[in-house]
């Protein structure tokens, strides 16, 4: 996904086109419960979509690549 995003980027700068990678670790979804994380430890949607959020509020000027999201006091993909 980073691999496409920056290739994105590269094709589609001169068109005004941004493309972010948003890389979250376990967010509290259905497709999350398989990870037996509790869910009041993982990544909140409502956090995912602050993110989205922000990166709307840049200027035409700015692009931020990629985005990676950690949960506290976790080390996602690695219990």
């Amino acid at each position: 996904m980073i691999a496409l995003t920056r290739s994105m980027n590269a094709e589609l700068e001169a068109d005004g086109v941004r493309a972010i990678a948003l890389c979250p670790g376990f967010v509290d979804t259905a497709m999350a419960q398989w990870s037996g994380i509790p869910p009041d430890e993982m990544i909140q949607p409502s956090d995912c979509a602050e993110i989205v959020r922000m990166c709307l509020r840049l200027s035409p000027h700015a692009r931020i690549p990629q985005v990676i999201v950690e949960r506290v006091g976790g080390r996602d993909g690695v219990d």
